[in-house]
């Protein structure tokens, strides 16, 4: 039975691999996935294991006690692990839905991005998703058009086609979906 905790231990770090990775993407692209919801996704396997180990050395230690108050600690643990994986579960499945609400999420990062000239964000994107601009090459693309520098657009300076609104939205429901895995992997890890 000692293989039992390995199992839960090496699948609770590969979920805990892909929701730091997942995170790192989302705080790269600058996807519009709050650090509230993707940093618990991190802990949250690591909370998971700890869970279950205490679970199995309490249930091995101390049989079955009538209405102790240390009895009270366990059930507490899962019922709250199990709220926080359901909510963590809804905010991501609701970035995998096509919605209106998701596209003026993706419009207000980028303008925000755009009006405060963060060339180093919009290049970022740009770069990483081969792509200019959000709705299309020229709506607000990096390098800024200036009065100064009238010199080629990110289109024609990188020979770069298409907006980034699609690749980005892809990338926004990618990470959606990766990390529902994630909480869905934990959450059946708790109920095994």
């Amino acid at each position: 039975m000692a293989s039992l905790p390995l199992v839960y231990g090496a699948v609770s770090l590969l979920l805990l691999g892909v929701a730091i990775y997942e995170h790192a993407t989302a705080t790269t692209l600058f996807l519009p996935l709050s650090p509230a919801s993707t940093i618990p996704t991190i802990i949250l396997p690591i909370l998971s294991f700890i869970n279950t180990l205490f679970l199995n050395a309490r249930s091995r230690s101390h049989p079955a006690h009538p209405q102790s108050s240390q009895n009270i600690l366990p059930p507490a643990l899962q019922i709250l692990q199990t709220v926080i994986t359901t909510i963590l579960a809804t905010i991501f499945l609701s970035y995998t839905i096509p919605s209106p609400a998701r596209q003026c999420l993706l419009s207000t990062r980028w303008q925000a991005l755009w009006t405060a000239h963060d060339a180093a964000a919009i290049r970022r994107i740009q770069d990483t998703l081969d792509c200019c601009g959000l709705n299309s090459v020229r709506d607000r693309a990096w390098p800024f058009p200036s009065k100064d520098r009238p010199g080629p657009g990110c289109a024609a300076q990188f020979g770069r086609a298409g907006s980034c609104a699609g690749p980005w939205t892809g990338a926004v429901r990618t990470a959606g979906w990766v990390e529902f895995g994630v909480v869905v992997g934990v959450g059946v890890l708790q109920v095994s």
